[in-house]
């Protein structure tokens, strides 16, 4: 064992783990170690996260009411939005989930503000992280990270639909398995763009955003949906987050970008302080974004 590194986490143990090791006895009402049990720390932990936000979130319930009638949200959360909550509730302000709401965010490159969601709202970025490109020989795809990713600015949006059937039976949440009645949802192909501003979405709707593209949704005069699809200028991102890493290894880290829309990495050291030897988890700071929800 000499030499073996050793890591060691302080938190409470829902945030930690959330073990599946025993299959659930149908009456039994004991969810603990169970995939059951599992999802609903998982909905608990997305709940407190969001909540952090400013987000106003339902209840997951007891024991007994999620088994019988699901939870009282669902959340499905990438871990690249982070994966730090410090990082996520900088990208999230305020909002809604309304009692069965259902939000899923398979995107990293997020700015939600005071979005409201009554029913179902799914967004999902084919590019999550970077662009995928197929393997050599053709086995399956691998990523390329960089800026090449999918993005989504909603801004007093209010999305209505029937959401969840939360009454099917065939319904298995832990399983990923949902019916659902109706939902909105915005689908990013490539490196795309989707923006919505004081608006509301109501029934079902699917935003198909292709690869080089952005698309805006706004109020229409009769009502309705105004929609606008134009190339993104040069191929370039109309918005991105700017990360900065102040504290970490004596140094600080930022990353701006210049007029030619490169990112540029500034690495500077940090003025010495006389102080007691920080803590690990001093030591990292904290991750802080600039907001993205006006253009650069």
């Amino acid at each position: 064992m000499d030499g073996i590194g050793t890591f060691v986490t302080f938190n409470r143990r829902s945030r930690v783990t959330g073990s599946a090791k025993k299959k659930y006895v149908a009456g039994s009402g004991k969810v603990t170690q169970t995939p059951q049990g599992s999802f609903r720390t998982l909905q608990s932990n997305a709940r407190e996260m969001l909540e952090g936000c400013g987000m106003v979130v339902p209840e997951v319930g007891d024991v007994e009411t999620y088994l019988e009638r699901g939870p009282g949200f669902l959340a499905w959360l990438h871990p690249s939005l982070g994966p730090l909550w410090s990082v996520m509730q900088q990208k999230i302000h305020g909002g809604e989930l309304k009692q069965g709401a259902e939000l899923g965010l398979d995107i990293a490159e997020v700015a939600l503000e005071d979005v409201v969601v009554d029913g179902c709202l799914q967004i999902t970025a084919e590019n999550v992280v970077g662009r995928q490109e197929a393997r050599e020989g053709g086995a399956g795809t691998v990523t390329r990270f960089g800026e090449e990713v999918g993005r989504c600015r909603l801004r007093g949006v209010t999305v209505e639909n029937a959401g969840v059937a939360w009454e099917d039976e065939e319904n298995a949440y832990w399983k990923a398995r949902v019916q659902r009645l109706e939902e909105c949802r915005i689908v990013l192909h490539g490196q795309a763009e989707f923006e919505a501003a004081d608006v509301t979405i109501s029934g079902a709707h699917t935003f198909e955003v292709p690869d080089g593209f952005r698309m805006s949704v706004s109020a229409a005069e009769d009502g309705g949906l105004h929609t606008e699809l134009e190339p993104l200028v040069n191929g370039n991102p109309s918005w991105r987050w700017q990360y900065s890493f102040p504290g970490i290894f004596g140094q600080t880290c930022e990353i701006s970008e210049d007029s030619s829309g490169e990112i540029e990495l500034v690495m500077e050291e940090a003025e010495e302080v006389e102080a007691e030897e920080p803590s690990a988890v001093e030591a990292a700071g904290e991750l802080n974004l600039r907001s993205p929800l006006t253009s650069e």
